[in-house]
This record gives C-alpha cells, sequence and structure tokens, in this order.
C-alpha cells in the first residue's frame, strides 16, 4: 500500500503481520518495508515514532523471546555470539548453540546423573531391598561419559 503523513505520499510499502505463536519473540509483530536509502527509510521512521511506536532496546528481541520461552539462555547467549562473532568457527558454533545443542548436551548429561542418583537414593532409602551393588557397572558408565564431556 501507500504510506501518508498529512495526505502527502510518503512512499510506496509492504507491511507485514505476523501473529505470536510464530514469531521470534511469540509476539504479534507488524513490520514495514519501504523503498531503501537513507532520506525515505528516515521518513517512514518519524511517521511511525510520531505514531507511537519507539525504537527497540539493544538486546531487546531476544530478551523478549527468552522471557515468553522461545529461547532457552543458552540460546540466548548464542545471540549474542552471534552478533559479535569474528571467524567462520565462532559462528558455526554459536548456531550449534542457537539450534539446541548445547541444551540436549546438558539434558543428556542431567539424564545420565539423575539415573546414578535414583538408584544411589534407593539403595540408601530401601536398605531392605537388598541392592548389594550401590552403583552397578552401567551407572559407573554414566559418570565415566559425564566426565569425559
Amino acid at each position: 500500500g501507500h504510506l501518508y503523513s498529512n495526505d502527502i505520499l510518503i512512499d510506496e510499502v509492504m507491511v507485514s503481520i505476523m501473529k505470536g505463536s510464530k514469531t521470534y519473540t511469540k509476539e504479534d509483530i507488524v513490520e514495514i518495508n519501504c523503498h531503501g536509502g537513507y532520506l525515505m527509510t528516515e521518513k517512514v521512521l518519524e511517521l511511525v515514532l510520531s505514531s507511537g511506536a519507539r525504537i527497540a532496546e539493544q538486546g531487546e528481541f531476544t530478551r523478549r523471546a527468552f522471557m515468553n520461552g522461545r529461547i532457552d539462555l543458552t540460546q540466548a547467549e548464542a545471540v549474542i555470539d552471534l552478533i559479535h562473532g569474528k571467524t567462520e568457527r565462532s559462528l558455526s558454533l554459536s548456531l550449534d548453540q542457537l539450534r539446541g545443542d548445547l541444551k540436549d548436551q546438558i539434558l543428556y548429561l542431567k539424564k545420565l546423573l539423575l539415573d546414578v542418583v535414583a538408584h544411589i537414593n534407593v539403595v540408601l532409602d530401601y536398605p531392605e531391598e537388598g541392592i548389594d551393588d550401590p552403583l552397578p557397572e552401567g551407572l559407573v558408565d554414566n559418570l565415566k561419559e559425564v566426565l569425559k564431556t
């Protein structure tokens, strides 16, 4: 459509409306695409700001995504690392972390440790069950896996 200010044509624009459940922040988003160039972009921004919008703070969208449960803390940190990445390797690692690789690794290690703790609790809480081996070999393997990781 066309964007006007006081009946004066500012630009021909494309407006996209994105519903919250599918956006980065899980909030409703409106995006205005205008023709490039500093002056045109400045005019559109002035009009939007004068109509009540405000400029987002640094990191605001990532904070909102975190607060709304869209990403976890490891993924929020990955966004910062992506922004400040200086090498291909750092960008690759940050993308892996953003995808959830670090979170998945932490959850895997947590499960291994919880299996050990659960077995030890059973041995301590229910001695009448006669479990002779306080830490079976499979659970020792769990600890070795955690230590090597």
